[in-house]
């Protein structure tokens, strides 16, 4: 089935993220070229979506940016960061119990997670359903 390209989320030195809609859901999706973009250019394509994929190039940008989702290898692949976003989640909460991280950051981060864990969940059933 094919993924119609929505809106660019994110481009960055290791690659691009985009939004892309299948039947009226969306879905956050690598695409195969690596590109390298100014820093002003990146903040006008990631526009009101920087909640949803910047979180710094070390989490969940990382974590976004890992997957291609176009083998069925990659279910495993998701799997695996939806746990990886989970022991995330667990390190900042050790923070902020420790007094490292301020608690609005961890109000953040949750909510970021949480839309990133929405997102590969969605992806896991659309793969099933395309493959």
């Amino acid at each position: 089935r094919e993924f119609t390209t929505v809106r660019l989320l994110d481009r960055g030195a290791r690659g691009t993220v985009q939004l892309v809609t299948r039947e009226g859901v969306e879905y956050a999706m690598k695409t195969l070229e690596w590109s390298e973009i100014d820093s002003e250019e990146y903040r006008t394509a990631m526009g009101e979506h920087d909640a949803l994929t910047d979180l710094g190039g070390r989490s969940g940008t990382f974590i976004i940016k890992r997957l291609s989702f176009f083998r069925v290898e990659e279910h495993r692949a998701i799997k695996f960061y939806l746990e990886y976003c989970d022991r995330r989640l667990e390190d900042l909460f050790e923070g902020h119990r420790f007094g490292v991280i301020p608690p609005r950051s961890i109000q953040a981060a949750v909510v970021r997670f949480k839309l990133i864990a929405t997102i590969l969940s969605q992806l896991t059933t659309a793969l099933a359903e395309v493959h």
